[in-house]
Protein backbone atom coordinates (compact mmCIF):
# COMPACT_ATOMS: atom_id res chain seq x y z
CA UNK A 1 0.00 0.00 0.00
CA UNK A 2 1.19 3.63 -0.49
CA UNK A 3 0.35 6.64 1.06
CA UNK A 4 -2.38 8.79 -0.57
CA UNK A 5 -4.13 10.25 1.68
CA UNK A 6 -3.81 13.56 3.71
CA UNK A 7 -6.76 13.55 6.38
CA UNK A 8 -9.25 10.83 7.67
CA UNK A 9 -12.57 10.41 5.34
CA UNK A 10 -15.68 11.86 6.98
CA UNK A 11 -16.81 8.07 8.33
CA UNK A 12 -13.01 6.94 9.73
CA UNK A 13 -13.20 5.60 13.01
CA UNK A 14 -9.83 7.50 13.94
CA UNK A 15 -12.27 10.53 14.59
CA UNK A 16 -13.21 11.80 17.67
CA UNK A 17 -16.76 12.00 16.65
CA UNK A 18 -16.83 7.99 16.80
CA UNK A 19 -15.27 7.96 20.35
CA UNK A 20 -17.96 5.81 21.79
CA UNK A 21 -17.58 3.55 19.00
CA UNK A 22 -13.59 1.94 19.71
CA UNK A 23 -11.40 2.06 23.12
CA UNK A 24 -8.34 3.27 22.69
CA UNK A 25 -6.64 -0.05 22.88
CA UNK A 26 -8.25 -1.36 20.03
CA UNK A 27 -7.62 1.72 18.22
CA UNK A 28 -3.56 1.65 19.01
CA UNK A 29 -4.23 -2.33 17.76
CA UNK A 30 -6.03 -1.10 14.52
CA UNK A 31 -3.61 1.33 13.48
CA UNK A 32 -0.51 -0.70 14.36
CA UNK A 33 -1.35 -3.33 11.63
CA UNK A 34 -0.86 -0.38 8.34
CA UNK A 35 -4.07 -0.22 8.43
CA UNK A 36 -6.07 0.85 4.66
CA UNK A 37 -8.59 3.01 4.40
CA UNK A 38 -12.20 1.18 4.39
CA UNK A 39 -12.98 3.30 1.34
CA UNK A 40 -10.05 1.62 -0.28
CA UNK A 41 -10.93 -1.96 0.04
CA UNK A 42 -13.33 -4.48 -0.98
CA UNK A 43 -15.68 -5.58 1.05
CA UNK A 44 -15.47 -9.89 1.16
CA UNK A 45 -19.14 -10.74 0.71
CA UNK A 46 -19.17 -13.23 -2.41
CA UNK A 47 -21.21 -15.76 -1.28
CA UNK A 48 -22.92 -16.73 1.82
CA UNK A 49 -19.25 -18.24 3.45
CA UNK A 50 -17.54 -14.86 2.92
CA UNK A 51 -16.33 -12.83 6.00
CA UNK A 52 -17.52 -9.13 5.51
CA UNK A 53 -14.06 -8.08 5.73
CA UNK A 54 -12.05 -5.38 4.36
CA UNK A 55 -9.84 -7.06 1.25
CA UNK A 56 -6.89 -4.45 0.47
CA UNK A 57 -6.61 -4.38 -3.32
CA UNK A 58 -3.34 -2.89 -5.37
CA UNK A 59 -5.52 0.41 -5.03
CA UNK A 60 -6.06 0.20 -1.79
CA UNK A 61 -4.00 3.11 0.62
CA UNK A 62 -3.38 3.75 4.26
CA UNK A 63 -5.71 5.05 6.56
CA UNK A 64 -4.53 8.96 7.26
CA UNK A 65 -6.31 8.64 10.24
CA UNK A 66 -4.45 5.82 11.86
CA UNK A 67 -1.42 7.40 10.47
CA UNK A 68 -2.43 10.68 12.05
CA UNK A 69 -3.58 8.74 15.47
CA UNK A 70 0.28 7.31 15.58
CA UNK A 71 2.05 10.62 14.93
CA UNK A 72 0.33 12.22 17.40
CA UNK A 73 1.93 9.71 20.24
CA UNK A 74 5.22 10.20 19.19
CA UNK A 75 7.61 7.53 18.70
CA UNK A 76 5.00 4.99 18.12
CA UNK A 77 4.27 6.35 14.03
CA UNK A 78 5.67 2.91 12.16
CA UNK A 79 4.59 3.42 8.43
CA UNK A 80 7.57 5.00 7.63
CA UNK A 81 5.94 8.18 5.86
CA UNK A 82 6.65 11.68 6.34
CA UNK A 83 4.30 12.46 8.66
CA UNK A 84 4.79 16.00 7.48
CA UNK A 85 2.20 15.62 4.77
CA UNK A 86 -0.75 14.63 7.32
CA UNK A 87 -3.36 17.00 8.17
CA UNK A 88 -2.60 16.82 11.79
CA UNK A 89 -5.46 19.85 12.95
CA UNK A 90 -8.14 16.68 11.68
CA UNK A 91 -10.15 15.72 14.51
CA UNK A 92 -8.40 12.17 15.18
CA UNK A 93 -8.81 10.91 18.96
Amino acid sequence: MKQALTEPCKDCPFLKKFSHGFTMRRLKELALQEMPCHKTCRVDEDDEYSSGDYVVTDKSVYCAGAMIFLAKRKGQFTYGFDDSKLNMKASVR
